[in-house]
């Protein structure tokens, strides 16, 4: 622990240098904080603190730039070693934002091709460059000076040991698995439940659709159940229930309603998926569907759903 508050003392100090200990502590308890602000996106929890993972991780980026030139420094290697490879990965962005963008764009023949192969290309270069950091961080420290200052052990006649070097370039990758991870899980956490919203919207309205062929075929009035028989043979089955596991159901209100008599279709639910923390999937009449934060929901649809938008 004291050689972490050293570090955190010594953040704007980009001279002398740092033994293999004084890094790697540092490196390991400045993992563990980020692994327990990381718990609350990890885990999709909505406690209002993940923020402070992002904090954190600003406040913490001179500390941890400091400490990684002064043990480069330790191992006579110049601290733009790690500026290279911290940058790097950001100019990766780049040719991937540029693919992203020409998605919806024709292109010449040939050139999203081109534009994958610099992409790999840059990925590779990064991935070299980061394991050749981590072997450098885990190098022993130069016995005696060198040109970035006095030995920080200052012990001139021990001999240093290589094979801390393997283990500590071991535990850089383990410990970068982890950081990616705690970085990648709340990322991908939010993208599937996007892509289940997205899901959810598409079939409520297939099943507006199916609902409208429905009442053209029975003088416009709506089923009084999805699980109708002549219903069923209209809506496929995999679009009967939420990609979250909730099957759809009919309001009550819109049971055996006739389309024909109603004035405003677009402001009668029909069917509603509360699935989805903080917004409500609503199904109108005309067969559109809203999805609403629970506190935007029309009073019109409102006073219609009651206790389910509660």
């Amino acid at each position: 622990m004291n050689w972490y508050i050293k570090c955190w003392k010594e953040s704007f100090n980009f001279s002398g240098r740092a033994r293999r200990k004084e890094y790697w502590m540092f490196v390991l308890f400045n993992t563990i904080v980020c692994i327990l602000l990381s718990i609350p996106n990890i885990f999709g929890l909505g406690l209002g603190i993940g923020i402070l993972y992002y904090i954190y991780s600003l406040a913490v980026l001179p500390a941890s730039c400091a400490v990684s030139f002064r043990r480069l420094h330790d191992t006579n290697h110049s601290g733009w070693n790690f500026v290279v490879t911290a940058v790097l990965p950001y100019v990766l962005i780049i040719p991937f934002a540029l693919l992203t963008a020409f998605g919806q764009v024709k292109l010449p023949e040939g050139a999203m091709s081109y534009l994958m192969a610099v992409c790999v290309i840059f990925g590779i270069l990064c991935a070299v460059l980061t394991f050749r950091l981590i072997y450098l961080f885990g190098k022993p420290s130069d016995v005696g000076p060198n040109q970035y200052g006095e030995d920080p052990i200052g012990d001139p006649n021990r001999k240093p040991s290589s094979a801390g070097c393997f283990i500590a370039a071991f535990a850089g990758i383990l410990i970068l698995l982890i950081l990616v991870g705690a970085i990648l899980l709340p990322a991908l956490n939010a993208a599937q439940k996007k892509s289940a919203g997205i899901a959810c919207v598409q079939n409520l309205k297939n099943i507006g659709g199916c609902m409208i062929i429905y009442a053209a075929d029975n003088d416009g009035y709506l089923p009084m159940d999805l699980n109708n028989e002549q219903f069923k043979q209209l809506l496929p089955k995999e679009f009967s229930s939420c990609p979250l596991g909730q099957s759809y159901q009919l309001l009550d209100s819109a049971k055996g309603l006739n389309l024909n008599e109603v004035e405003s279709p677009s402001m009668i639910p029909v069917a509603v998926c509360d699935c989805h923390a903080g917004k409500l999937h609503v199904l109108r009449a005309d067969g559109s569907v809203g999805a609403f934060q629970l506190d935007e929901i029309p009073h019109e649809i409102l006073d219609k759903i009651g206790d389910i938008a509660q």
